[in-house]
C-alpha cells in the first residue's frame, strides 16, 4: 500500500533513511555513500541509532536553504 500526497503516490519505504533531505541542495555528500549507509542500517535494524545523524544533515540543508533566500 502506498501513500498519497498531493496527487502522487509515494512508497511505503524509502530506498534511504533520509527521506526528509533534500540531497540535491547538498552536493558535499555523495548521494550513492548515503543510500549505502541506510541500507547497512536498515540491514542491522539500527535506524534509531542514526537518528541524530539525519536531524544533523537536516539542519545543514535548513540552514543552506534559508543562507540562500536571505542573501542574493
Amino acid at each position: 500500500m502506498s501513500t498519497t500526497i498531493a496527487g502522487s503516490p509515494l512508497p511505503d519505504k524509502f530506498s534511504h533513511i533520509f527521506f526528509e533531505v533534500a540531497l540535491q541542495v547538498l552536493p558535499e555528500f555523495n548521494y550513492d555513500d548515503l543510500v549505502y549507509l541506510s541500507l547497512l542500517v536498515r540491514a542491522q535494524q539500527r535506524e534509531p541509532l542514526y537518528f541524530s545523524l539525519v536531524d544533523a544533515i537536516r539542519k545543514v540543508q535548513w540552514m543552506k536553504l534559508s543562507s540562500s533566500r536571505c542573501c542574493p
